[in-house]
């Protein structure tokens, strides 16, 4: 699940997502067309992570 904390003009977002368990290093999300690594991003914990572009 990802939920947009901004969204940028044309293609891209940044903000939370969530992963019950820990993410493979190769997992990729679509921000709305930028692409990130999950692992790349802040865990908040319970889950949850932040994520921008590039991560």
């Amino acid at each position: 699940m990802f939920l947009p904390q901004w969204l940028g003009f044309p293609d891209d977002a940044g903000g939370y997502a969530y992963l019950a368990g820990d993410p493979r290093p190769d997992l990729e999300l679509n921000l709305y067309g930028a692409r990130a690594h999950l692992a790349g991003g802040i865990r908040l914990g319970n889950g949850w992570w932040y994520v921008l572009p590039g991560d």
